[in-house]
C-alpha cells in the first residue's frame, strides 16, 4: 500500500530516474471479450503495465518520482453492496428496459428507400473485423509505419477483394478499399441497397452523411486569455510548447492534425505559409497539408493557400498558431502579449491538415482523411465537425465507429468537438453531435470565457450561446446479472474550454495575411483541448524523455478539470460536483498543471496514472494520498481523479462505478464513499475539496479510490485508464 512509500522511496526514485519508459504504461487497449475469469478474494490487479507516479512530500522539494501502488481486488463487502443497491435501486427502477437496437444496417434501408431509385449514392460495406496487432502502430513512422499499412491491406484484401469482384459485377463505381476499418465504399443507385444488405460477407451496410463545422462568426478572446483560461501558460512559460514528444520519434515535435468539416467553399484550404504556421527559421511547420477525397482510394492530394478567412484555419491557429519568436516581422520581439495574442495553445507542435472536399464533404470523406492521418502518423487528431445529432447507442456513418476504434488502439488521441446545438436555450435532451459520444475520444464544449480582464479565472462563467450541446445520449447498460441491459445514459462530455475566438487568422496573398474577425463554438474548444494534448505529451518528454501513451493522456485530461456544472444557461454555474459529471461540462472546465515541483506551490502533492484490468462483481482499491497534512505541516486542498474505458458497442455497456473514501490513521475507513460517481456513464471523475474530507481522516489519514463493477458479463473484462492527483495548493 501507498503508506509504505517512504521505505520504497530510494529504489523507486532510481528505478525511475534511470528509465523513465518503466513509469509509463504500454499496453495495448485490451479485448471486452476476454478470457473467463473467477471472483478469488483477495487479487491483485493484473499488471498490464509499470504505472507511474510523481510525488512531492514530507517538506523534501517536491517532484520525487515513485512506483505507483497496487490496485487490490476483491469481493465487495455486504456493507458496499448494500450502499450501492439502495444508491442505484431507486434510478434503475424508474429506467425502462432496452429498447430493440435499430443497426446501421436498418437505418440505411429506410435512407436509401426515400430516395429516388436510380440516383447515386455512397455506401460503406462493413465486414467483420480481422485481428491486428494495432499497437505495433505506435512508435513508428515513415517506411516502418507504411510497412505496416501494407501488411494490413494485404490481409484484407483476401476479404475483401471477392466483394469487390461481385460489385463489378453489378456496375458498381468510385470502389474504394480502406485499411483503418475492413470497409469498401462504393457509389451505387439507392435502389441496390436492399441487395447489398442480403450478402453474407457483410457485417454491416452503412451510408454517408454530411459533416458540419461547429462554429461561427461572433465576439471572441485573444490568444493570451485562451491560454489563460486552461492554465496553458503554465507549460508554456516553462518552455513546453509542443517542439518534442512525438510518439514515434520522440525527439521530434509532436504531431497534431486537423480534419476539416464542411463550412466555406475554400474550408479544404490552409494557408501553410502564414507566419503563424512557420517555425523560428521561416519554415513551414506544416507536414501534411491535404484534400481528401471520398471518391478514389486513399485519394488525399496536396492543396494551396485560401483566399480569405477559413473555419480551420482558425481552428488551426487555435490548436498550435504560434509568432513568439518573431515569425511575423509586424510584431517584433520575443513572447510578448502581442504575440501572445495571436497565438495558439501548442505554438513549437508539427502541423498536419487534412480538408474534406469544400462544401460537399461526407463523413466518408472525414474517414479517408481520418485514415490519411493514422497512416501518417500524427499522434493527436483534431475534429471540429459532426454529423448529426443525439445519436443512439447503434449509430454509425461511413464506418467511422470501427475507424475510431482503430485510431485508439494505433495509439492517437482522437478530439471531436460536442456539437454547437444550444443556443440561450436549455436544453435537458442530449443533442450531442455524432461522433463525439464515442468513448474513445475526447469532446469538448465551449463556454463563456474563464479569464477576467483583470487576471484570473471567474468565480461565476457561462456557457456560451451557440458554443455548446447537450449529452447524456442513450446508451443500454449491463444490470448487476451481467445479462439483461437496460436504456440509461452516458454523460461523454470529457472538458469545457473557451468557445471564442479573437485575432483570428486569415489569408488573402503572400503580402496580405493577418488577425482578424471573431468566432464562436465548439469547433474552437476542441482545438484548446488538442493543443492541450500536446503540451501535456510534449512536457512529459522533456521531463521524463519518454511520452505518454494516448489513454494516458485521455484520462489526464479528464482528471486536470475542476468539476464545474451548470444548472442553467446563464446561471453561471450552479457549482463544482465533487463526484459524477454533468451533461453540459462533462468534467469541468480543464485546469492545467505541469507535473514538476515547480509548478506546485509546496511538497504535499502526487501524481498517477495506471491501467487496470477488472472482473464482473468484484471491486478495487488502492491508496490515493499519503498523509494528508506532511511533516511540514502542508494539508491537502485538492484531490481528482478520473478514468474511462473502451465500449465497442454501446448497446453492451458495462456499468462500473467509482467511490472515494476517507481512510484514518490506523488504516481503518472511517466514511465510506462521501464523493462518488454512480452512474452508467464510461467517463468518471471526482473533483474533492478540503471541505469535502471527513475530518476522521485528518490530519493523518489518507483517501482511497474504491472501484466497483456493478453490471458486466460473467467471462468478460474492461480495462480501466485511470489517472489522478492531489495537492495542497490554494486554488486550482
Amino acid at each position: 500500500m501507498r503508506r509504505n512509500w517512504q521505505i520504497a522511496r530510494a529504489s523507486a526514485t532510481l528505478v525511475c530516474l534511470l528509465g523513465l519508459a518503466a513509469c509509463e504504461a504500454n499496453i495495448a487497449p485490451q479485448s471486452n471479450e476476454n478470457s473467463a475469469t473467477t471472483s478469488a478474494a483477495i487479487s491483485v490487479v493484473p499488471a498490464l503495465d509499470t504505472p507511474g507516479a510523481i510525488q512531492g512530500i514530507g517538506g523534501a522539494p517536491g517532484g520525487t518520482i515513485s512506483l505507483s501502488p497496487t490496485v487490490v481486488g476483491r469481493k465487495p463487502t455486504a456493507a458496499e453492496q448494500a450502499q450501492t443497491a439502495a444508491s442505484k435501486g431507486a434510478r434503475i427502477a424508474r429506467l425502462s428496459p432496452a429498447p430493440a437496437a435499430t443497426s446501421p444496417t436498418t437505418e440505411t434501408l429506410g435512407w436509401a428507400a426515400a430516395k429516388d431509385p436510380n440516383e447515386l449514392v455512397t455506401l460503406t460495406l462493413v465486414l467483420p473485423e480481422r485481428p491486428f496487432a494495432w499497437d505495433s502502430f505506435r512508435g513508428t513512422s515513415g517506411t516502418a509505419r507504411s510497412a505496416l499499412v501494407q501488411n494490413r491491406q494485404a490481409d484484407l484484401s483476401t476479404v475483401q477483394q471477392p466483394v469487390i469482384n461481385r460489385l463489378l459485377g453489378l456496375s458498381a463505381s468510385e470502389i474504394s478499399p480502406r485499411w483503418l476499418a475492413n470497409a469498401i465504399d462504393v457509389r451505387v443507385p439507392a435502389k441496390l441497397a436492399a441487395t447489398l444488405a442480403t450478402w453474407p460477407e457483410i457485417a454491416l451496410l452503412e451510408h454517408d452523411v454530411p459533416t458540419v463545422s461547429q462554429g461561427t462568426s461572433g465576439d471572441g478572446y485573444y490568444g493570451g486569455d485562451r491560454r489563460t483560461s486552461i492554465e496553458a501558460q503554465r507549460f508554456i512559460g516553462d518552455g513546453y510548447v509542443g517542439s518534442y514528444g512525438d510518439g514515434a520519434s520522440e525527439g521530434s515535435p509532436v504531431r497534431i492534425g486537423n480534419v476539416a468539416g464542411c463550412n466555406a467553399s475554400n474550408n479544404d484550404l490552409i494557408p501553410e505559409n502564414h507566419p503563424g504556421f512557420k517555425n523560428t527559421s521561416g519554415a513551414t511547420r506544416f507536414y501534411q497539408d491535404n484534400v481528401c477525397s471520398a471518391t478514389v482510394y486513399n485519394s488525399c492530394s496536396a492543396a494551396g493557400n485560401p483566399t480569405g478567412q477559413t473555419h480551420d484555419t482558425v481552428v488551426m491557429g487555435v490548436m498550435a498558431g504560434g509568432i513568439e519568436n518573431g515569425q511575423d516581422p509586424n510584431y517584433p520581439g520575443s513572447h510578448t502579449s502581442a504575440q501572445a495574442d495571436r497565438s495558439g495553445i501548442a505554438p513549437g507542435s508539427q502541423l498536419e491538415y487534412y480538408g474534406t472536399g469544400g462544401a460537399t464533404c461526407t463523413t466518408t470523406a472525414a474517414a479517408i482523411a481520418m485514415q490519411a492521418a493514422v497512416g501518417a502518423g500524427v499522434d493527436i487528431l483534431n475534429n471540429s465537425w459532426n454529423a448529426g445529432t443525439n445519436p443512439g447507442p447503434s449509430t454509425d456513418y461511413s464506418a467511422l465507429n470501427e475507424q475510431i476504434q482503430n485510431a485508439f488502439a494505433a495509439g492517437v488521441v482522437v478530439v471531436f468537438s460536442a456539437g454547437d446545438s444550444n443556443g440561450t436555450t436549455f436544453s435537458t435532451t442530449c443533442n450531442q453531435g455524432y461522433p463525439s459520444n464515442r468513448p474513445e475520444v475526447l469532446s469538448a464544449n465551449g463556454m463563456d470565457t474563464v479569464y477576467t480582464g483583470t487576471g484570473g479565472l471567474q468565480s461565476n462563467p457561462t456557457l456560451l450561446a451557440g458554443a455548446w450541446a447537450t449529452s447524456g445520449c442513450t446508451i443500454d447498460a449491463y444490470a448487476a446479472n451481467g445479462t439483461t441491459t437496460y436504456a440509461t445514459t452516458s454523460n461523454s462530455v470529457a472538458a469545457v474550454a473557451d468557445g471564442q475566438v479573437g485575432l483570428s487568422y486569415y489569408w488573402n496573398s503572400t503580402t496580405s495575411y493577418g488577425y482578424s474577425g471573431n468566432w464562436v463554438g465548439s469547433s474552437f474548444a476542441a482545438p484548446m483541448v488538442a493543443g492541450a494534448a500536446g503540451l501535456l505529451q510534449s512536457a512529459w518528454y522533456q521531463i521524463g524523455g519518454t511520452t505518454f501513451t494516448n489513454y494516458t493522456v485521455m484520462s489526464n485530461l479528464m482528471m486536470l478539470t475542476d468539476g464545474y456544472s451548470f444548472g442553467s444557461y446563464s446561471d453561471g454555474g450552479t457549482g463544482r460536483l465533487s463526484g459524477g459529471t454533468s451533461q453540459y461540462s462533462g468534467t469541468g472546465r480543464l485546469q492545467l498543471h505541469v507535473p514538476v515541483y515547480t509548478d506546485f506551490s509546496n511538497s504535499n502533492w502526487g501524481w498517477e496514472w495506471t491501467a487496470a484490468q477488472v472482473t464482473p462483481g468484484q471491486t478495487y482499491t488502492y491508496q490515493a494520498t499519503y498523509p494528508l497534512t506532511d511533516s511540514s505541516g502542508d494539508v491537502v486542498q485538492h484531490f481528482r481523479t478520473a478514468f474511462f474505458w473502451q465500449e465497442k458497442d454501446l448497446t453492451k455497456v458495462a456499468d462500473i462505478d467509482l467511490y472515494i473514501d476517507a481512510v484514518n490513521s490506523s488504516g481503518t475507513v472511517c466514511s465510506s464513499a462521501f464523493a462518488y460517481q454512480d452512474d452508467e456513464s464510461i467517463i468518471n471523475a471526482v473533483h474533492v475539496l478540503h471541505a469535502d474530507i471527513p475530518t476522521c481522516a485528518l490530519p493523518y489519514g489518507w483517501l482511497q479510490v474504491r472501484i466497483n463493477v456493478y453490471g458486466m458479463p460473467a467471462n468478460q473484462t474492461r480495462t480501466l485508464y485511470i489517472s489522478d492527483s492531489f495537492d495542497s495548493d490554494s486554488g486550482y
